[in-house]
């Protein structure tokens, strides 16, 4: 009898222990009635320049049922165009809808998620949620761009027998480069004779001199804006860089040894220079200021010319120098 009892009174107090443990299962989705809100979006609202390959996403305060999002519940349509077509991902509490093709060029999007979108307690979205982004200009509408000249513009000590070129930001129309529309002139305006050429890889014309350039000379190279892209739209502007070409390294040149510089000078002097040269010497011409003292040809190294002093004034200063020219006509 009392093994009977004390089973009973057992019993009773395992159904009363569950009852007490089972009695309160804490929160539950029944408890969330927060509606879900838009914390984010890509691209952001009112972004300009944007690409056509972009996928469009919208962050969600918390996770959403993904069985709400739809082809009516988020939409993507073009200022005045019907609604986008595509596939939708999921990541974490974001969305993102995919294209299915390239966007327009220079048009105006509105991106919008409805009240169709719940969060995983069941909760709408309060209010529609819109946003709008405008994408890119197409490229190909726009002029090139020249992004490299060679020689750089300015550029000194440029060889005599460089070959000008002009890189552009795409490609151009072989057929409308011409030595009227990339020309190369010297420092009096005169038209230096060349050819001119167009690689399509490289998308770089080259205007290519007859014959080498003149030492110590400045150059300009000009580009006319009626060169084309394969669009058919024209250089919005004419473009034109200067260079100098390098000095002849056999230039003769020399050095007054006698008399030294600041010199008293008597009635007579004997002016001497040390000339080095690479071919043989024609005549070298001793000068006070702009007057021609003197020319000695032939002769031997060092050059000397005796003067009697003459037309100056006693006491003022008095620049004077030489001027070597050889055989080959360089100076």
């Amino acid at each position: 009898m009392r093994r009977i009892l004390f089973a009973g009174l057992a019993a009773a107090l395992l159904i009363a222990l569950a009852l007490a443990c089972g009695g309160d299962d804490g929160p539950t989705d029944s408890d969330d009635t927060t509606p879900p809100t838009i914390t984010s979006t890509s691209p952001t609202d009112s972004a300009v320049g944007v690409a056509i390959t972009t996928n469009v996403t919208a962050t969600f305060s918390e996770p959403i049922s993904n069985g709400t999002i739809s082809a009516g519940s988020f939409t993507l349509t073009p200022d005045g165009g019907s609604a986008v077509s595509g596939a939708f991902t999921f990541s974490n509490n974001a969305v993102t809808m995919r294209p299915s093709a390239d966007l327009a060029y220079e048009t105006e999007y509105t991106a919008r998620v409805t009240t169709a979108v719940t969060d995983q307690a069941g909760n709408n979205l309060a209010a529609d949620y819109t946003w709008v982004f405008t994408t890119e200009i197409d490229p190909n509408s726009l002029p090139a761009e020249i992004v490299d000249v060679e020689p750089d513009s300015n550029a000194a000590n440029v060889p005599v027998d460089v070959a000008p070129t002009v890189t552009f930001s795409k490609g151009m129309d072989p057929t409308t480069f011409t030595i009227s529309s990339l020309q190369l002139q010297d420092s009096t305006g005169a038209t230096v004779s060349g050819a001119v050429s167009y690689d399509v890889p490289s998308k770089t014309a080259t205007f290519t001199p007859d014959d080498s350039l003149d030492f110590s000379a400045r150059y300009e190279v000009t580009v006319a804006s009626s060169v084309q892209d394969t669009f058919g739209i024209a250089l919005a502007s004419a473009y034109t860089w200067p260079f100098v070409t390098e000095t002849d390294p056999f230039v003769p040149s020399g050095t007054i040894t006698w008399p030294p510089e600041n010199a008293i000078l008597g009635d007579t002097v004997t002016f001497t220079v040390d000339v080095t040269a690479f071919a043989s010497i024609d005549s070298v011409r001793f000068y006070r200021d702009q007057t021609l003292l003197g020319t000695v040809t032939g002769g031997s190294n060092p050059y000397e010319l005796f003067w009697t002093v003459t037309g100056m004034a006693v006491g003022d200063p008095y620049p004077f120098y030489a001027r070597i020219y050889d055989s080959e006509g360089r100076v």
